[in-house]
């Protein structure tokens, strides 16, 4: 025996409209996936903060023909979507550069021994 697929012409015939037939559209990202939904609403927001500072500007962009510096430095400080920001308001970047920091002037001390 086959399994029952409800069809959208059969179902008109017997007076029954198939609403999943007659709009096929997956369930929205909030339903689907919440977490992500947070991430594209950040980025989105992000984007707006951004054309609104004057950083992005889409004319600029055409007539160069390339994306800035400055737009790609302000993706760089977003934090990890996974991660957000950890201990003291900084990000995982952040903490990496100050141990990098830390790292170089303990080479620098050390050199000069």
């Amino acid at each position: 025996m086959t399994d029952f697929k409800p069809s959208f012409t059969r179902g008109i015939f017997a007076g029954v409209v198939h609403d999943e037939l007659l709009f096929p559209f997956p369930r929205s990202l909030e339903k689907r996936d919440a977490e992500e939904a947070n991430v594209v609403r950040r980025l989105v927001a992000e984007i707006d903060r951004m054309q609104r500072a004057g950083i992005i500007d889409a004319a600029r962009f055409d007539e160069e023909e390339t994306v800035s510096e400055e737009v790609i430095a302000e993706f760089g400080r977003e934090p990890d979507a996974f991660l957000g920001y950890l201990a003291l308001g900084l990000t995982m970047g952040q903490w990496l550069c100050l141990a990098m920091i830390a790292g170089g002037a303990a080479l620098l001390a050390w050199s000069r021994r």
